[in-house]
């Protein structure tokens, strides 16, 4: 049974990356690497775009697309290895079955959590001979920055990153400054450092009868955000795309953020060519 969740950016953010895709292959065609897809978070392999009224994020849309996985196994020539994980059993199970699907495909499905593999995978396989993809499509803000320094370690991986911009990060900083310390945890585990207190708020002093109070008051935009985050990907990426895509709803509010990371230096140039034209 397809997953049923998101909207016409859902579909949006999947014929991008099948774009890539195509074009990634195409580019190393005539080289000798192992090419890998990776994909975590992959589902379950297909998608009900959810209908109208479920939850007030949603498009007035409802059709059963192929999910990433799916896209990435149909293309012809494709990829020399897929690995596929996912922490919900079922999902996983389904995914197993692409197997019976396609035959001809060298499919390894991982059930679990998408940071210890992808740590595991980055940090003891020698990458010289290989050469990747990885799509990073969380539903929130499951991703921690020492999985995305492990993937630019390895040198060879080109990456997607669906960023949980308005769905995650935006509503946790909260206007007051304020933030619940589970919160703040959890925003120095995606941000892989705690100045986003001083890139998102600023201190404000107010006087009153009980003297001089200070107050912590926000002043993070969801472009100040998605800038923040673009930088602390160049911090550790050769190479990154410079405009990666804000996905909204109908209502105009930003949900995600689609960005680009090219680890691989040598290849950098052309990877990041490919992406910045499909982002425009």
């Amino acid at each position: 049974m397809a997953q049923k969740f998101g909207g016409l950016w859902t579909r949006e953010k999947l014929d991008i990356l099948e774009k890539y895709l195509k074009a990634y292959l195409e580019a190393l065609k005539n080289q000798r690497f192992e090419r890998w897809y990776i994909d975590a978070f992959a589902g379950d392999g297909s998608i009900q775009l959810a209908t109208s009224g479920e939850k007030d994020l949603f498009e007035e849309v409802s059709d059963l697309i192929h999910g990433s996985a799916r896209r990435a196994l149909s293309l012809d020539p494709g990829f020399d290895r897929y690995l596929f994980i996912e922490n919900d059993p079922s999902a996983a199970a389904n995914l197993a079955k692409l197997r019976e699907e396609y035959p001809d495909k060298r499919i390894l499905v991982r059930e679990g959590d998408a940071n210890v593999y992808l740590r595991e995978i980055c940090q003891s396989g020698d990458w010289t001979g290989r050469r990747a993809v990885l799509f990073l499509d969380p539903a929130g803000m499951q991703v921690n920055w020492e999985t995305m320094e492990a993937i630019a370690g390895t040198k060879a991986i080109d990456v997607w990153i669906w960023f949980p911009l308005g769905v995650g990060v935006n509503r946790l900083l909260v206007r007051s400054g304020e933030i619940n310390p589970a919160w703040e945890e959890r925003l120095d585990r995606v941000f892989g450092t705690k100045d986003w207190r001083t890139a998102f708020y600023k201190r404000t002093h107010d006087l009153t009868l009980f003297g001089d109070e200070e107050h912590r008051v926000k002043t993070a935009t969801p472009k100040i955000i998605a800038d923040y985050y673009n930088e602390r990907l160049k911090a550790i990426f050769p190479a990154v795309a410079s405009n990666p895509r804000m996905m909204r709803n109908a209502r105009n509010n930003p949900l995600y953020l689609l960005c680009f990371a090219a680890a691989n230096p040598k290849g950098a140039r052309i990877a990041l060519r490919i992406a910045q034209h499909l982002l425009k």
